[in-house]
């Protein structure tokens, strides 16, 4: 009779735990939870995902009921397709989120590790995603809502770890900012665009060929810079380290005086092609000119004048 109190209690205890946000499969090292989206609480115009796993004021409960384990909240093949959805997590849990929709936007607020692989996600102003682990595989955020005049920011940020693998995230044009801020930034066939593109990232490390691509520019505060990083933007800022030797970079220390010569060189450079478009089309005009003349008789010409 104990034991079989006993296991009610368990059963009860286990979707407590892990907010009764869907079916939980118990194995010796995790809890599993399958995450259904009709358990998922509304707010008005958002759907708030709670995914805490075991809060520390439940650990001795879960001790007594041999619950103290990691708590893996699984979203799998969901189209959330009414609300924004609002997803926090916290150290006690890890997010895995693959194959979804979110139609209209995802907010990640906090989390340990968070993965997200193929996901779909469209936004309208911006997009915020937050965790100490970030590790993002085949996703494409270059398909945005748009408002006429809006600026779409894209913020990616990590306190431990951020990876990124076979993506596209912004796009240059669209008026896009995108951030990416973590103490390592590890990149593999993945290329990060917008208007403005800002890196800070102590230690990057490219697994295979990546970019940043910046319509305006592109800022990297950074220590490192690896061979298989492509960086591409009229104006690229940063260390004096990073930039050395290469064509149109600003040091982030420089003087007045050496941003003024850099400054002066592009508007060089601007002029020589002015130069040649007002060339080229002055020997267009002679061209017509001369043609016009060639048709028509002397007779005419001599009466003209």
């Amino acid at each position: 009779m104990k034991k079989k109190i006993y296991n009610i209690i368990r059963n009860y205890l286990k979707k407590q735990f892990t907010g009764n946000l869907g079916k939980v499969v118990e194995k010796d090292d995790a809890l599993y939870c399958y995450v259904d989206k009709k358990k998922c609480r509304r707010r008005r115009f958002f759907l708030d995902i709670m995914c805490l796993g075991i809060k520390r004021c439940d650990k001795e409960l879960a001790k007594r009921y041999n619950f103290d384990k990691k708590v893996y909240y699984i979203f799998n093949n969901i189209n959330f397709k009414r609300n924004e959805v609002r997803l926090f997590g916290n150290e006690n849990s890890e997010i895995i989120i693959k194959d979804c929709n979110f139609e209209y936007g995802l907010d990640i607020a906090n989390g340990k590790n968070i993965t997200l692989d193929n996901v779909s996600i469209k936004y309208i102003r911006g997009l915020n995603l937050y965790a100490e682990n970030l590790t993002l595989k085949n996703m494409n955020f270059d398909n945005p809502y748009y408002y006429i005049g809006c600026k779409k920011t894209i913020r990616l940020y990590a306190d431990s770890c951020l990876s990124i693998t076979d993506s596209n995230i912004g796009r240059i044009n669209g008026n896009f900012k995108t951030s990416i801020v973590s103490p390592k930034l590890v990149l593999s066939n993945t290329k990060i665009s917008g208007e403005e593109v800002f890196c800070d990232s102590k230690d990057i490390e490219c697994l295979s060929d990546s970019s940043f691509k910046g319509g305006n520019i592109v800022r990297v505060n950074t220590d490192s810079y690896p061979e298989k990083l492509l960086i591409e933007a009229p104006n690229v800022i940063g260390s004096k380290e990073f930039v050395q030797g290469r064509n149109n970079y600003i040091y982030e220390n420089s003087t007045e005086e050496e941003k003024l010569t850099i400054k002066r060189k592009e508007l060089i450079e601007v002029l020589k092609e002015l130069k040649n478009k007002c060339a080229h089309r002055k020997k267009q005009i002679l061209d017509i000119y001369d043609k016009n003349l060639s048709n028509q008789e002397v007779r005419k010409l001599l009466k003209s004048k």
